[in-house]
């Protein structure tokens, strides 16, 4: 099949922050699009942390245009535009203590009105602001919603998208699994919840929708805040639902499972014990099987994970080999990686 342009306008988080180190370094302007609340700021932050950079978030939607154009002033008889001081790094600006430079992270980038946008045409190609230069060593990137998506924005003009490059990001169940769930050690429950349907868990945004708030990496972050190492109750799904909307009602039935959970004690008692036959069940033993695993159960476990189906081995060996990464030596965990190998990249399903 031919690939179409279409093929390749969204990308994942992962290749989306790719694709911005690599425009900073060729000193050009990365602008990042997405729905609301999937991890565009969060992006820019890793970035200036992997390059030791001081990051400056400065938003546009409250900005004024003298925030870029500076403020006029008399000097020798003349007018002349001075920037405000600390808002910007101009030349004679000194490093950050301890920062090799500065990221100008300049977010809710078509958010602002046109005015705005027009101050900010130096800013953003000429690295000046009012009639100094930015400092050799500030990078600017950018960020926004999609104009399609009922936030509040305004469409950039054509003089200002000649200056950016131009990145569109959506969001991605298995980047999403191994950047940000695992490493960040999110609650097991909320991890197989998204895992049992990423394309409504993981984000469900509509422009037209009615409720509160919605799910997406943002508010699955408040979520897991609410009940990480606590018990799900029914009686706080109002509480969730204002992290995610009403798919907290789903959640709280799906945790439900949890109380008929297969513990690991279990597993080292019993040979002969079998998986659990509902899908919620299946979903939920893996993810907290995959937290709980070690190199003195590992060998029991394994062999237990072994007669669920495909999806659910995968799933295990997917999350155990970012949570448990020493156990990539085990002989065990070796075999099971080959005869698994061409499914790791697919998202499972059920």
């Amino acid at each position: 099949m031919t690939a179409t342009a279409q093929d390749f306008y969204y990308n994942d988080p992962r290749k989306i922050k790719e694709f911005i180190i690599e425009a900073l370094q060729a000193g050009l302007v990365p602008y990042v699009k997405s729905s609301p609340g999937e991890g565009k700021s969060s992006l820019f932050k890793q970035v200036a942390e992997q390059f030791n950079l001081e990051l400056i978030d400065h938003r546009l939607s409250t900005s004024a245009p003298e925030d870029m154009t500076g403020l006029p002033h008399f000097k020798d008889g003349k007018a002349v535009f001075a920037p405000f001081e600390g808002l910007f790094p101009t030349e004679d600006t000194p490093l950050p203590e301890g920062k090799d430079g500065w990221l100008l992270f300049l977010d809710e980038f078509n958010a602002c009105d046109r005015s705005i946008q027009a101050a900010a045409y130096k800013l953003v190609l000429d690295h000046m602001t009012g009639q100094k230069k930015l400092h050799p060593r500030v990078l600017i990137g950018a960020a926004g919603n999609f104009d399609t998506d009922r936030a509040i924005t305004n469409p950039i003009g054509t003089a200002m998208q000649s200056r950016v490059i131009h990145l569109n990001m959506k969001p991605s169940y298995q980047v999403w699994l191994e950047d940000v769930a695992i490493p960040q050690d999110y609650d097991h429950r909320l991890i197989a919840f998204v895992a049992r349907n990423p394309n409504e868990h993981l984000s469900n945004f509509r422009p037209d929708h009615n409720d509160d708030t919605f799910v997406c990496p943002r508010t699955l972050e408040f979520l897991n805040k609410l009940v990480k190492g606590k018990e799900v109750k029914p009686e706080k799904t109002s509480l969730y639902m204002g992290a995610v909307g009403p798919l907290a009602l789903t959640f709280v039935g799906f945790c439900a499972v949890e109380k008929d959970l297969i513990s690991i004690d279990q597993i080292m008692r019993d040979e002969n014990l079998n998986p659990p036959s509902g899908a919620d069940a299946k979903w939920m033993t893996i993810s907290y099987l995959s937290r709980n695993t070690d190199d003195k159960n590992f060998e029991k476990v394994s062999a237990f994970v072994g007669k669920f189906d495909l999806s659910m081995k995968v799933l295990y060996y997917r999350m155990l080999r970012h949570t448990k990464p020493e156990l990539r030596a085990h002989p065990v965990f070796i075999e099971r990686m080959i005869e698994i190998d061409k499914y790791l990249n697919d998202r499972p399903s059920i």
